[in-house]
């Protein structure tokens, strides 16, 4: 009987396992050029990433004792945090600019916070 389970484990696992390495190749392409759209983009293929490994874990599946399976799952653990970190440094890097644009062309308040520009509104610069 263990041995039909553990059979039906890898069979779940390798069925996970391209699914996550799809995902994470498409956010790592994204990523090449990101920009806040990608951003917005990669955020939620990034969590379908990770709720893949969450499956494979709640379903007991993290390659058992294949070494070779044990190896994948960790690899693509370690990208999945890799790429979050990604995510969140082009998150801080754009949110940054926002903040110093907003106060460029949206001007203050009498309390010193930041106005917002006007929605599509477009800045160029030159030089």
């Amino acid at each position: 009987m263990a041995g039909g389970q553990g059979g039906a484990q890898r069979a779940g696992l390798e069925e996970l396992l391209p699914r996550v390495q799809r995902c994470v190749i498409q956010i790592r392409e994204l990523l090449q050029h990101p920009n806040p759209q990608v951003l917005e983009l990669c955020a939620p293929q990034l969590e379908e990433a990770a709720g893949y490994l969450r499956q494979m874990r709640d379903e007991g599946g993290s390659g058992g004792s294949d070494p070779a399976l044990r190896a994948r799952v960790s690899e693509l653990r370690r990208d999945i945090r890799k790429l979050g970190a990604s995510l969140e440094t082009c998150a801080t890097f754009y949110h940054g600019w926002l903040k110093i644009l907003t106060g460029l062309t949206g001007g203050y308040t009498r309390n010193g916070a930041a106005l917002q520009p006007e929605p599509g509104m477009r800045i160029f610069t030159h030089g």
